[in-house]
């Protein structure tokens, strides 16, 4: 951020207030050529508007501490906007899209600008627009936007799959991620299988209170869970059995080992 505590003051007020205080100045001798485009301005066409209206520096002073009043007003409507969209996973898009165009637009410059460290340009806004309404995915340079299921999400398009396979065979503590898991349960068995792990095909996940086994793809997608969050989420399983998962919780079948054993998995966020 450039901060110009001398913007409102004319050089005429300037030297004024140095000879006044017995000031020295330099004169940058770039400014005193027609090389530069501000020099050609400030030679050239600011004479010329000042010719037509004397007032020109005052009302153009005017126009800018305006502009800054709108662009707060933008600012803050843009961030409520954010706030009312924003889910666990991003941001509604059907909200968004019910707010004003220009408020959106700003609505989309903050969240690139937070979510991708980009400065989008209209084409980009377009593109996000567009999505929002149809969905689909916009290249953000290192990140993508992408709008699935009436959400709009961000994320690195870093495509390596994330692995780990971990023996529970007695009660444990790692790290995963900015994450630290804690695993701990009354007794462990000879034949105990469990294995913390990620994704892999084949796996399947029963849900308690229905009582229904889909595959674990499906109810990832079923609780609207991002594609691209699937592949590093940690699991518990017992052979193709998911008996907990970090987004879906416990199964039926971890629930039971969960009263039975009193299985218990905490999670904690690293320090920072």
């Amino acid at each position: 951020m450039f901060i110009r505590p001398l913007i409102c003051c004319t050089r005429a007020e300037i030297e004024a207030y140095c000879a006044q205080n017995r000031l020295d100045f330099v004169t940058d001798s770039t400014n005193l050529g027609d090389g530069y485009t501000r020099n050609r301005i400030r030679h050239r066409v600011i004479p010329e508007l000042r010719e037509i209206n004397p007032r020109f520096e005052s009302a153009v002073l005017r126009f800018c501490e305006s502009a800054a009043l709108v662009r707060d007003y933008m600012l803050s409507q843009a961030r409520l906007l954010l706030q009312a969209a924003g889910t666990c996973y991003g941001w509604q898009s059907g909200v968004l899209l019910g707010a004003d165009d220009a408020v959106l637009n700003e609505a989309l410059v903050l969240l690139c600008a937070e979510n991708a460290g980009f400065t989008p340009e209209n084409r980009h806004l377009g593109l996000l627009r567009a999505v929002l309404k149809n969905g689909g995915a916009v290249d953000l340079g290192d990140t993508s936007a992408i709008c699935t299921q009436g959400v709009l999400r961000f994320f690195a398009k870093d495509t390596r799959r994330t692995e780990l396979e971990i023996s529970f065979k007695e009660n444990i503590s790692f790290p995963y991620g900015d994450r630290i898991i804690t695993a701990a349960k009354n007794t462990f068995a000879a034949s105990d299988d469990l294995l913390f792990r990620t994704r892999r095909g084949g796996d399947t996940f029963t849900f308690d209170r229905r009582g229904v086994t889909k595959p674990l793809r499906k109810a990832l997608n079923e609780q609207k869970i991002p594609a691209e969050q699937r592949d590093s989420l940690l699991l518990l399983c017992e052979g193709s059995t998911v008996l907990w998962c970090e987004a879906l919780g416990f199964s039926k079948q971890g629930k039971i080992l969960r009263d039975l054993q009193n299985l218990k998995i905490d999670i904690e966020i690293k320090e920072v």
